[in-house]
């Protein structure tokens, strides 16, 4: 599979704060982003500016890159941003799919959870903006009612 290495290894740098992890390009890059991808950077443009990035909204669906992280990469320097954006939107949806696939295996499991602890869950679920499709885009949940849960 496609191993999150590049993603992983920003991440480290920011958490060992290395600092001055930045490097300037010589010439800033445009990127034109998808809708989705472009909310994407909008919510977590602390994340990327955090990571190493010089980022800046440009225009409607563009960001500027003045900087990228300064780590051992590979491929294309200029590609760099969007192979990060890819496995971060990857991995979020991810982690979206794994909280729900928990949620619902804890309720089939039948685990006696409080009515609260069903609240938490639940309210957890929804603070992720779309916790109700698997990374295929299928409907992971079954709707029900309170109602119906909480019967005993």
């Amino acid at each position: 599979g496609h191993e999150r290495i590049l993603y992983e290894q920003i991440k480290e740098n920011y958490k060992n704060h290395i600092q001055n992890n930045s490097q300037l390009m010589l010439i800033p890059e445009v990127f034109n982003l998808s809708h989705k991808e472009i909310e994407f950077v909008k919510e977590n443009i602390e994340l990327f500016r955090n990571t190493g990035f010089d980022i800046e909204l440009f225009g409607e669906d563009s960001v500027k890159i003045s900087g990228i992280p300064d780590i051992e990469y590979k491929v294309n320097k200029n590609r760099m941003f969007l192979d990060v954006l890819d496995e971060m939107i990857i991995k979020d949806v991810e982690e979206r799919f794994i909280a729900t696939v928990a949620c619902k295996a804890a309720v089939k499991a039948n685990m006696d959870l409080t009515r609260q602890e069903v609240d938490n869950l639940i309210q957890r679920l929804l603070k992720l903006k779309n916790p109700f499709t698997c990374p295929h885009g299928r409907p992971t949940t079954i709707k029900f009612s309170k109602e119906e849960l909480f019967k005993k």
